[in-house]
C-alpha cells in the first residue's frame, strides 16, 4: 500500500511587541491541520485544521498584513488566516477551479499568486480574492512558486525539470537549473526575513 505525506514548513523571525530579542516560529502543514512550533520551548500548537483529504503542499506569509495563505489542492481554492493572532479564523480568498499547489504573496501590490499541479498557468488575485487574472498560460508541469519582491523576479519550479527566473511580466525569461530527478519544494533567501518551504513527499 502506497502511504503519501506531505509537509510544508514555513520559518517566521519577527519581533514580539514586549521582546527585545527575535522570536522563532515554525510553522508546518500535516495531512490534516497547521501548526506551530516555538523554537524556544518546543511547544506545537495546532492552528487551524484544513481537513484531511485538501491536499496542501505550500505556505506563504504575509510579513505586511500578517496572514499566512495556503492552497487546498483538491478543494481548489486558497486559504488564509491572521498570524500571529488571539483568534485564528480560517477565511477563503479564491476559488482557483484547478488545483493549486504553490502560493506567493506579493505584498507591496497586494497581490496572491498561485500555480496548479501539472497545468500551464500562473495566475494572480488581489489579497481579498477580487480581480483574479491569468498572467500566463505558457508554463507547464509547474508545482512551486517563490516571489523576489525587492528585485522583482518570480522564480517558477517544474516538479520534473527545473527551476525557472523571469520578470514579473515574465519578460526575460530563463532556465537556472535544471533537474534530473523530480523535485517539490524551493525557497529563496533574502536579507530582510527567513522564509522557508519544505515539501516531503514520502512512499511507503
Amino acid at each position: 500500500m502506497d502511504v503519501r505525506m506531505w509537509f510544508s514548513i514555513c520559518v517566521l523571525l519577527y519581533h514580539m511587541p514586549d521582546a527585545a530579542s527575535v522570536r522563532e516560529k515554525v510553522l508546518f502543514e500535516n495531512s490534516s491541520s497547521i501548526n506551530e512550533v516555538d523554537v524556544d520551548t518546543l511547544n506545537v500548537t495546532v492552528l487551524v485544521r484544513h481537513g484531511d483529504t485538501n491536499g496542501v503542499y505550500s505556505l506563504d506569509y504575509d510579513y505586511q498584513n500578517k496572514y499566512v495563505y495556503f492552497p487546498r489542492h483538491n478543494a481548489m481554492d486558497i486559504m488564509q488566516f491572521p498570524y500571529p493572532s488571539q483568534n485564528i479564523v480560517l477565511q477563503h480568498v479564491v476559488n482557483t477551479s484547478s488545483n493549486p499547489v504553490g502560493v506567493t504573496v506579493d505584498s507591496t501590490n497586494d497581490h496572491v499568486y498561485w500555480v496548479n499541479d501539472g497545468d500551464n498557468k500562473l495566475s494572480r488575485c488581489q489579497s481579498d480574492g477580487t480581480n483574479v487574472v491569468v498572467v500566463s498560460t505558457g508554463l507547464s508541469n509547474t508545482f512551486m512558486i517563490q516571489l523576489d519582491v525587492i528585485n522583482r523576479w518570480f522564480y517558477i519550479g517544474y516538479f520534473n525539470y527545473g527551476i525557472s527566473k523571469s520578470r514579473f511580466d515574465l519578460a526575460d525569461i530563463s532556465m537556472i537549473v535544471n533537474f534530473t530527478a523530480q523535485a517539490y519544494c524551493m525557497d529563496i533567501g533574502m536579507f530582510y526575513e527567513c522564509l522557508i518551504h519544505v515539501k516531503k513527499i514520502c512512499e511507503v
